[in-house]
């Protein structure tokens, strides 16, 4: 799969968008610390290019690997803070 976009919402995985539209939710090997709230994250593919179960991610100098990629549902909604009410 070709990663086209990210979104995280902890530090234990992350919804990729790939550029077919499908989405998908990978979950890391551990937490990755920064990620949810990271402005930029690395896809670390292998010599084919695509991003598996056996990539990793970049965050803030960090590789985190990836345990499973599963297709998914796009990513709820964020809560809205009081200040957005």
């Amino acid at each position: 799969m070709a990663a086209s976009r990210a979104g995280a919402r902890d530090d234990k995985g992350l919804y990729v968008q790939g550029t077919d539209r499908q989405r998908y939710y990978a979950t890391l090997f551990s937490s990755c610390f920064g990620l949810a709230t990271s402005h930029s994250v690395a896809f670390i593919t292998g010599p084919g290019g695509s991003f598996d179960k056996f990539s990793s991610i970049a965050v803030e100098n960090s590789r985190c690997p990836v345990t499973s990629l599963v297709k998914s549902d796009p990513p709820p909604e964020k809560e809205r803070t009081a200040k957005e009410k």
